[in-house]
């Protein structure tokens, strides 16, 4: 760019760069930078917010549709979960703000708090309505959004139609453990960590400058290069701390559902055995160079992040603790 030039009051006035140059840019952002923690905690605090007004709209996204109408649970797992309630044993205020519908997803999703107004929803997977191999044949499978194309009378076609049906013990399981889910603060939590890591990386961005870079008079590039490693190395921590959290809740889920009873544990057992059995005859129908969603173990891919515990770590704590009931049985 090239001055600008104006006369005013017949003075020759040079707008760039004498106005406009790099010292008065850095201000600039230094003066942006300090707004940023605002910035950031009204972001968190409106994202949870939207995320309590909108958790009915999500949930009618992800519900199971065919020839254009809502998927009804059917009476057999309905019943289920008049049973599972019945053996959680909660008021009648939480569980009238519990709602279950049929989720096109393969794996059941919760969404919302047992004890916010708005309520809280699990979606079971239309595999829940299975009785035998038979009736998953005739279901399409879906997997990243694209339909997967099964030779059923195959050993991999008949392994995949095996995983997908489920007893009432692992559907039990399953539907306990969502609840409980419903019933933990994991929102609240999340809101929590965000907003406290915020104010540590300011809090620490400003110490630094304060009492270390501005004192030395460091060069403004290196301050800047300086903060910036900062403010990454804050967000790992952060994206760190939240995926321990998950994988406790994940755990601790499970661990108070395997808590009801022995039938409640074998329910857990199989349902994780059935998931990494599926999630294995998936890739071995897609093939191992084409399947980028699911490893040989039969856990989830991930790369820089663990949102969730692994089904194949889940499955060997509760054969563990199937093993403990069996052992009590065995004193008694």
């Amino acid at each position: 760019m090239g001055t600008v030039d104006s006369v005013h009051n017949g003075t020759k006035c040079e707008y760039w760069p004498h106005h406009f140059n790099s010292g008065s840019l850095l201000t600039m952002t230094a003066r942006l930078l300090q707004y940023l923690p605002h910035i950031a905690l009204g972001g968190v605090f409106a994202k949870a917010g939207y995320d309590i007004l909108t958790t009915s709209k999500y949930m009618k996204s992800l519900t199971h549709q065919m020839d254009g109408k809502e998927t009804l649970m059917d009476s057999g797992t309905s019943a289920l979960i008049e049973k599972v309630m019945e053996k959680l044993n909660l008021d009648t205020s939480i569980r009238d703000k519990i709602f279950f519908f049929v989720t096109s997803q393969n794996d059941p999703v919760t969404k919302g708090n047992a004890y916010w107004r708005t309520g809280a929803f699990v979606g079971l997977p239309y595999s829940f309505q299975f009785r035998s191999p038979d009736d998953a044949e005739k279901s399409p499978l879906m997997v990243s959004d694209q339909q997967l194309q099964v030779d059923w009378s195959s050993e991999e076609g008949k392994k995949l139609a095996s995983a997908l049906v489920l007893s009432d013990n692992a559907k039990s399981f399953v539907i306990a453990r969502d609840v409980n889910i419903l019933r933990l603060f994991i929102s609240h939590t999340e809101v929590f960590l965000q907003a406290a890591f915020v104010i540590i990386g300011y809090t620490a961005m400003k110490t630094l400058n304060k009492y270390l870079f501005l004192p030395k008079k460091i060069p403004n590039w290196s301050r800047y290069t300086a903060l910036t490693m900062v403010g990454v190395s804050v967000l790992t921590i952060y994206m760190a701390a939240a995926d321990m959290y998950s994988c406790s809740k994940d755990i601790r889920t499970d661990r108070k559902t395997a808590k009801l009873s022995k039938e409640f544990t074998e329910g857990g057992v199989e349902y994780y055995e059935k998931i990494v059995a599926r999630n294995q005859a998936i890739r071995a129908v897609m093939g191992e160079d084409h399947c980028d969603a699911y490893t040989a173990e039969g856990d989830d891919v991930r790369t820089l992040r663990t949102p969730h515990l692994p089904f194949s770590v889940r499955l060997t704590y509760l054969k563990s603790h199937l093993d403990d009931y069996k052992q009590m049985e065995e004193f008694k």
